[in-house]
């Protein structure tokens, strides 16, 4: 299981899906930036924050702007490949609790979707467009 270089933040891009069924939806932006969001399985279903990393020395780095309180504040991770694929080794995530500044804990994501063949920004709800009846000219 060796590291995958990292060269760009396009080889991020997609859906990522933990274990546990949090989820990490991800896609760049301009100057080397990826943005995403974070949403988590349990214990609230539906709980989302946005999160921004960059990809800087062949390591990837995320931070979520919480202004205040617990949640994520920051992971650093890994991505590698192994027989079931490509997955990212989140092994630093970083917990701001009630007392301690940091708690360091680490999951893995495997992809779920590729988001290669995107373009344009990160679509968090994409709905289909309407359908335009065709018309012929006379």
């Amino acid at each position: 299981m060796d590291p995958i270089p990292l060269e760009n933040s396009e080889q991020l891009q997609g859906l990522w899906r933990s274990d546990d069924g949090d989820e990490l939806t991800l896609a760049p932006s301009r100057g080397g930036i990826l943005v995403g969001l974070y949403r988590v399985a349990d214990p609230t279903p539906g709980d989302q924050q946005a999160v921004t990393g960059h990809v800087r020395g062949g390591c990837l780095a995320f931070s979520t702007p919480l202004p205040q309180g617990p949640g994520v504040v920051g992971w650093s991770g890994t991505l590698r490949r192994d027989r079931e694929g490509p997955r990212l080794d989140l092994d630093r995530i970083v917990v701001r609790s009630g007392g301690d500044p940091e708690v360091a804990v680490s999951e893995t994501y495997r992809r779920v979707e590729s988001g290669a063949d995107q373009t344009g920004p990160l679509r968090l709800q994409e709905t289909p467009p309407p359908s335009i009846p065709e018309t012929k000219n006379a």
